[in-house]
């Protein structure tokens, strides 16, 4: 039998703020297989604000890859017209 007592948020293990668990059961044996913590209002709050942090800094890496990506097809285009110029000049002489 397994039994969690501590919540995962925001990259670490938290202690409920309530000592409530609820049984974890088997369907197939509806038999008992360990016990959980049982959150309140202060573990769905900090869960809650770990996910608004975290959706804010990938919408931020999202415009910086964005930005970055847009950078390198502006370099890939000056790179070439760079090439079809130095053709055009060695084709001339």
């Amino acid at each position: 039998m397994s039994n969690r007592t501590n919540f995962y948020i925001n990259g670490e293990w938290i202690a409920p703020s309530t000592s409530d668990t609820i049984n974890v059961i088997n369907p197939a044996t509806e038999q008992s297989i360990g016990q959980v913590a049982m959150g309140g209002a202060a573990e769905g709050d900090k869960a809650v604000a770990a996910a608004k942090k975290a959706e804010d800094q990938i919408k931020r890496a999202k415009e910086a890859l964005d930005a970055a990506q847009l950078r390198f097809q502006d370099a890939e285009q000056a790179n070439e017209e760079a090439t079809l110029n130095y053709e055009k000049l060695r084709h001339e002489e």
